[in-house]
């Protein structure tokens, strides 16, 4: 395969382990590499939901300064709906909004044919053997992506490209660089958006766990915006609570400066009331 100046990249998962905090995780590897310089870039999440993919993507690109006029995947759930006849995709609407706004073409793979994005899959690989072996052990997930990112830019810049062999595939993409679609004036707010009303606990659910806010918003109706990192809670355009992500079940984010009104009425929960518990 032959490849020009900025026309394609390829994408895909691919499943790592690695130890954070103390607790073996499995994460899932999203990784994107240029076709032309095999630069790449690569950011573990807790899984595979759509606005992760949306986050790595915007990251990707502005990582590499700009948008390759195609991205080639298999056949995603988070991006395609359905497989038509020949080439034909009917795709998820906000993959659709995505893809719109960076103005690169998305291109599919046929079903059970990863070999037609093998670039990909062989970098995913060679990031597990060099990266993730033996079984890397952070603080936390936000210290793996920082050391990934630079274990990634030290490749570029010291692994020579396969094609040009007198020259690094940092210095080829040097060259594809100037090639790319300008990124937008705006990035995409790679985000799940909902709505929740406030429980008399002064909680919101959002999937499967809870997350407060000020107690004066019991009952009221808020919007919930789910990032890959944060989820951030608002009313009527202004911010009003922010946690960190909760990817496991069942679980609870309570900040007791969200109780404090409550605690003043009612004293003595602060011995047993869970948002003080730490």
């Amino acid at each position: 395969m032959e490849f020009g100046n900025g026309e394609a990249a390829q994408f895909d998962w691919g499943e790592v382990k690695a130890v954070i905090g103390g607790q073996l995780t499995v994460l899932n590897l999203g990784a994107m590499q240029l076709c032309k310089s095999r630069k790449s870039y690569a950011r573990a999440y807790p899984s595979q939901k759509q606005e992760l993919l949306f986050d790595v993507h915007r990251r990707a690109f502005e990582h590499f300064g700009g948008v390759p006029r195609r991205v080639i995947y298999d056949n995603l759930r988070t991006a395609v709906k359905k497989i038509l006849k020949g080439n034909h995709r009917n795709l998820q609407e906000r993959f659709v909004e995505f893809s719109s706004l960076y103005l690169y073409e998305p291109e599919f793979c046929n079903p059970a044919k990863g070999n037609e994005k093998g670039r990909i899959e062989n970098q995913i690989g060679f990031i597990r053997e060099n990266f993730f072996v033996p079984i890397p052990k952070f603080a936390a997930l936000e210290e793996l992506n920082d050391r990934l990112l630079s274990f990634l830019i030290s490749v570029s810049r010291t692994k020579m490209h396969p094609n040009c062999p007198d020259q690094t595939r940092h210095e080829v993409y040097e060259q594809e660089r100037g090639s790319f679609i300008p990124l937008p004036a705006h990035g995409y707010e790679c985000c799940r958006v909902t709505h929740a009303a406030v429980t008399s606990y002064s909680t919101i659910h959002f999937e499967t766990n809870q997350y407060s806010v000020p107690g004066v918003y019991v009952g009221k109706t808020v919007q919930v915006k789910g990032y890959a990192d944060e989820v951030v809670v608002s009313l009527k355009g202004v911010e009003i609570s922010r946690h960190k992500r909760l990817y496991s079940a069942r679980q609870q984010s309570l900040n007791p400066y969200h109780y404090l009104e409550a605690l003043s009425r009612k004293p003595r929960a602060f011995a047993d009331g869970l948002p003080f518990k730490e």
